[in-house]
């Protein structure tokens, strides 16, 4: 359950937070830390009021003092959901899985589960994919040079790519945890 807004949702929609012993507030990305957990939506509204002192939501879930700066846990945890979702990525690519390019998309979208958009790709391009494969859900990943390198293309970007039924339900959770931190908080 949520400290924040007090909804409960699957595990993978949420963030864990643990607190050491001396009272230090760490994002526990990979859910392994030892201790009491708090959690919270993968949501920017959310994050912002958990990491918000005058709220006192970790002081609360914790039911002890706490120490964290704000924006340095706030960067930590967008940072490692950057990586989290391109680590989803390379291992997809290293199993062969990933099927970069808006024609091999098309081609092989009956072995797809969704298509992943680079953030900086162009309306005009989002537009022909929605209408090629418009039976297949739209994500948006990290943008084109972010992408190119973590699909192993070292300097050439990446503008889409089909996601596999196969192994992509890992990558859509860890894309949704990345979108919902930066959503604009209320939408």
């Amino acid at each position: 359950m949520c400290i924040v807004c007090r909804a409960s949702r699957p595990q993978p929609e949420l963030l864990r937070f643990a607190r050491s012993a001396d009272g230090a507030v760490g994002f526990d990305v990979k859910n392994r830390l030892q201790g009491i957990g708090a959690w919270v939506c993968a949501s920017s509204a959310c994050l912002n009021k958990a990491l918000d002192p005058k709220q006192g939501g970790f002081a609360r879930a914790f039911e002890a003092a706490v120490v964290f700066d704000a924006t340095a846990l706030r960067t930590q945890v967008l940072s490692m959901l950057d990586e989290e979702v391109k680590n989803a990525l390379g291992l997809l690519r290293r199993q062969g899985s990933l099927v970069p390019g808006r024609e091999d998309v098309v081609r092989r979208a009956a072995d797809l589960l969704a298509v992943g958009l680079a953030s900086d790709l162009s309306d005009n391009s989002r537009h022909e994919v929605a209408e090629r494969v418009p039976d297949l859900q739209r994500v948006m990943l990290p943008p084109m040079a972010e992408l190119g390198q973590a699909m192993g293309m070292k300097d050439r970007p990446a503008g889409v790519v089909g996601i596999p039924k196969f192994g992509g339900a890992g990558l859509l959770a860890a894309v949704a945890r990345w979108q919902g931190t930066r959503a604009p908080p209320g939408t």
